[in-house]
């Protein structure tokens, strides 16, 4: 009696079958070593994005600065006080050069 194993109805196909597999095994250790690296550049990128963040939020040059403010406040304070001092004479100067 025959051994159903060694029939090329089941060796071929199996073989066919083993043969596929291992391919297929073999395709996803590329896919998932191109995932790692892919992983591996956008964790950098990340970092880098993060830190070019930070630098950009020390930057005080260009973001709002509380104390900055306070004395540009301040000094249009001041301006505008001048020039509400300097109208009140030239009115009194009108009024004075009117009066006469």
């Amino acid at each position: 009696m025959e051994n159903p194993f060694l029939h090329p109805g089941f060796i071929v196909p199996t073989a066919l079958g083993l043969i596929a597999w291992i391919s297929w095994q073999i395709r996803l250790e590329a896919k998932v070593g191109a995932v790692e690296k892919a992983q591996v550049r956008q964790d950098q990128s990340l970092e880098d994005t993060w830190k070019d963040l930070e630098s950009h939020r020390a930057n005080e040059g260009i973001h709002f600065n509380q104390r900055v403010a306070s004395e540009v406040d301040r000094r249009q304070s001041e301006r505008f006080g001048r020039i509400e001092g300097d109208l009140k004479e030239i009115k009194d100067l009108i009024k004075g050069m009117a009066g006469k």
